[in-house]
């Protein structure tokens, strides 16, 4: 181990870490279950039968991404969600030729070149799964997936080892689902995207909450949940937009914000400062804008915020370091400076909240 100096340490996070998968890929998730590490899940989406999951991990001390394993999964991968309890379980939805699947998996304690192991198929989907999402608190036994026309809740035995349908949403053939998300404050409700319309749903009554009707101008693409201040939420989509949404307030968002030149397709919070969010777009770009405005923020944070713009939110930094579009950004789940974002190529690149930035937040 070589000692570097600050302003060497400095450049070096200025940089980021790079990876390249071998296949095309637009699906990556931060492995929940192990909040020690800087892991992260990588599916692969290539025309071969046989495709890819990556377990890698950046190693903060080498400024350097290793690659933990690759573990062999059938078809293209379109969505991929680690369990937020267990490092070892995951789900996946991919398109197997006639009609697309969602199914439960275990990452084998073989190393490389092993397949996932197959624990439940979350069958009966009608439409095509979107993604699967899991409870977020508690167990992680519970999950829902989403498909273009109905909800399906599920719960996992006690061995993870099969999933039994316990109930199902419909939401109108006139509405075609595309992405959701779970409500971190209220364990039995989500978040839907059909369109341009936000809806809230509640797994209980299995009946809408709240409704945002018209929430772009254009598509949205993707919804993400304030960790820190209940029904707020941010997305993004194809007007290269990103808005901010009280769930309580849906006439009018708080907040636009524009900074990319085409489709947004991720927004996500920051899991522990709500001021900070991510975006990326298939502009190749990934913004990181500082929102302290409509934030749980303190108010030291917004008066010196304030020094940059009248209202303190801005976008901090745009980083350029993919050729192609950008189709997942997530941050670390161990770090609130850390994060990582996926290009279609293959290309995974860890960066880091700017110094500046950062102390701007803890001092």
């Amino acid at each position: 181990y070589q000692r570097r100096d600050m302003g060497e340490s400095i450049l070096t996070l200025e940089m980021a870490a790079v990876y390249g998968l071998r296949y095309q890929s637009r699906c990556m998730s931060a492995l929940m279950g192990d909040q020690d590490r800087h892991c992260f899940l990588v599916g692969t989406q290539s025309l071969r039968d046989e495709n890819e999951v990556h377990l890698i991990e950046y190693q903060e001390d080498n400024h350097e991404i290793v690659c933990e394993g690759v573990y062999r999964h059938p078809n293209e991968i379109w969505s991929i969600t680690a369990c937020p309890s267990d490092p070892k379980l995951l789900c996946t939805t991919f398109n197997a030729g006639a009609e697309y699947k969602a199914k439960l998996w275990r990452i084998p304690e073989k190393g490389d070149g092993a397949s996932l192991l197959e624990l439940a198929e979350l069958e009966g989907h009608t439409g095509t799964p979107r993604c699967v999402l899991w409870e977020p608190n508690g167990e992680a036994d519970q999950v829902v997936s989403v498909d273009e026309n109905i909800l399906r809740l599920w719960q996992l035995d006690a061995g993870n080892t099969s999933a039994r349908e316990t109930g199902t949403i419909s939401v109108g053939d006139l509405q075609r689902l595309t992405t959701a998300c779970w409500d971190p404050h209220h364990q039995k409700q989500i978040a839907t995207v059909s369109d341009v319309a936000l809806k809230g749903w509640d797994l209980r009554s299995m009946k809408s909450t709240h409704t945002v009707e018209t929430a772009s101008g254009q598509a949205i693409r993707d919804v993400d949940y304030n960790p820190n201040k209940p029904y707020h939420l941010v997305t993004g989509g194809d007007d290269c937009k990103i808005r901010f949404w009280d769930f309580r307030k849906p006439s009018k968002p708080l907040k636009v914000m524009s900074g990319h030149s085409h489709w947004v397709w991720n927004v996500k919070y920051n899991r522990f400062h709500d001021q900070l969010v991510l975006s990326s777009s298939t502009d190749s770009f990934v913004n990181l804008w500082r929102v302290v405005s409509i934030s749980s923020a303190p108010l030291a944070m917004e008066a010196e915020a304030l020094k940059d713009t009248k209202d303190g939110d801005i976008l901090i930094k745009t980083f350029e370091e993919h050729e192609d579009s950008v189709y997942s950004v997530t941050w670390s789940c161990c770090d609130a400076w850390i994060f990582a974002s996926l290009s279609y190529d293959g290309r995974v690149a860890i960066n880091h909240v700017p110094p500046a930035e950062k102390y701007k937040i803890l001092l």
